[in-house]
């Protein structure tokens, strides 16, 4: 039997050079489907059946007042994200909602942290680095789940990791977008 692998690309921005047309915002109500996976999969590659691509982008500015403001949002990247036809079932699609899903965790923790800082534009720089450090623990929490997953060839445990998700997406809701 071959195995299957999938790996999971995350890109992170402080602004975006991404069109619109080609991002995929994250929505609860909304999950992904193969047809939004638009790269061209490479097929060289005999170790990635599939990749998903997303970005954690953040704009972090400061006003007229002194007012720190921000605009923290997870992305799926349509035209970086590719699958290979072998792939194309609903367990598979489910192990790369699930990297969309981290990457939204992260976004929510992003927003949590900034939410304990007085937002004084003095307060740019801190703003900035605890941002880089979550999405630091955001590639860390990629990384372990494809290595728990066994890069989705582990069925149980993707399902463990999937109640996790679910409960972390949960614990954070008072910081999903609105």
């Amino acid at each position: 039997m071959k195995k299957l692998f999938f790996t999971f690309a995350c890109l992170f921005v402080l602004f975006s050079f991404t069109s619109d047309s080609n991002r995929i915002p994250w929505q609860s109500q909304r999950q992904l489907n193969w047809k939004d996976f638009k790269g061209e999969p490479d097929y060289s590659d005999d170790f990635r059946a599939a990749v998903t691509a997303s970005s954690i982008q953040i704009r972090i500015r400061c006003n007229a007042n002194n007012r720190l403001s921000y605009d923290v949002s997870a992305d799926f990247i349509k035209d970086k994200s590719w699958v290979k036809e072998i792939a194309r079932t609903k367990y598979h699609l489910g192990h790369e909602q699930l990297h969309f899903d981290i990457t939204e965790i992260y976004v929510r923790k992003i927003r949590e942290a900034l939410s304990h800082i007085e937002p004084i534009c003095d307060n740019q720089t801190l703003a900035h680095e605890l941002a880089q450090e979550i999405m630091e623990q955001c590639s860390d929490a990629q990384q372990r789940y494809d290595n728990a997953t066994k890069y989705s060839l582990d069925p149980e445990e993707q399902a463990i990791w999937k109640g996790h998700v679910d409960r972390k997406l949960h614990e954070l809701r008072k910081f999903e977008a609105r």
